[in-house]
């Protein structure tokens, strides 16, 4: 997503009614170097921020490491699922059936 829309509101602003509504993931691509604009654009989360202009292997390695992210996050919460905390530090994990000390 761009950050100027030359509209009424701009890319961060746009992401932040987005988010109020669904769970979307968003990344960057602006012109926009300004530290104050880059504060506020990493205060809503975004996947990540590319200067324009950009080339494709940049843009390449950032979606791949994104990917990679989202990814290992949906494994680790589904593994959550799996895990009982059963003392301070043990754990067991119903589906592995191990129990761990963490």
């Amino acid at each position: 997503m761009d950050i100027n829309f030359e509209e009424s509101i701009n890319g961060i602003q746009c992401y932040e009614l987005i988010k109020k509504e669904q769970d979307i993931k968003v990344v960057y691509l602006t012109a926009y170097t300004d530290d104050k604009i880059i504060d506020k654009a990493i205060k809503i989360n975004p996947l990540a921020y590319l200067i324009k202009p950009f080339n494709n292997d940049e843009l390449k390695a950032v979606l791949k490491l994104i990917s990679y992210k989202l990814l290992n996050n949906y494994q680790e919460y589904k593994n959550k699922e799996n895990i009982i905390k059963i003392d301070k530090d043990y754990y067991y994990n119903k589906q592995k059936n191990i129990l761990f000390f963490k």
